[in-house]
C-alpha cells in the first residue's frame, strides 16, 4: 500500500512537471502526459533520440 502511494505521488509530480514544461517543450509534454494518462503506464519510444557517440 505504501509503495502504491509513493508511485501515485510520483506520477502526479511527473504530470505536473509536464504541464509546467509545456510552454517550452510542447511535444515532449504531450508525450509525457499521454504516457501517464490512463490506469497503466506504458512504454513507448524514447522522448529524446539518442545522440551518436563520437
Amino acid at each position: 500500500e505504501e509503495a502504491k502511494n509513493v508511485l501515485l505521488t510520483l506520477v502526479k509530480e511527473i504530470q505536473e512537471i509536464a504541464v509546467l514544461a509545456s510552454s517550452f517543450l510542447p511535444l515532449t509534454s504531450e508525450k509525457i502526459l499521454a504516457q501517464f494518462a490512463g490506469p497503466k503506464v506504458f512504454s513507448t519510444t524514447p522522448l529524446f533520440p539518442r545522440t551518436p557517440e563520437s
